[in-house]
């Protein structure tokens, strides 16, 4: 079992009607399977939607906070906080 301690979920959708960054902390741990099809635990899950007709500056946006997931520990470690101040946000962007 790896140590991950949180999960993104993204997608672009024409049910979507506009863009949505939230993270989710758990009260527990639970297994999801990973990409490598091992579980892993998770605290947290950081959901990231996008409508499928999203103005490339939309885009431009949602691919800048995707990458900070995954190339930044500090971002990483802000993310998987328990610290509910810090991580009590919604980020809703317009088209």
């Amino acid at each position: 079992m790896s140590g991950t301690k949180m999960a993104l979920f993204h997608a672009r959708n024409e049910h979507i009607s506009k863009p949505l960054f939230q993270i989710f902390p758990l009260k527990g741990k639970v297994n999801v399977p990973g990409m490598n099809g091992m579980d892993v635990e998770v605290e947290t899950f950081i959901v990231l939607l996008a409508p499928e007709k999203l103005s490339p500056q939309g885009l431009e946006v949602l691919s800048y906070i995707s990458s900070l997931l995954i190339e930044s520990e500090e971002t990483i470690r802000l993310f998987e906080s328990r610290d509910t101040k810090r991580n009590d946000t919604i980020c809703q962007f317009k088209n």
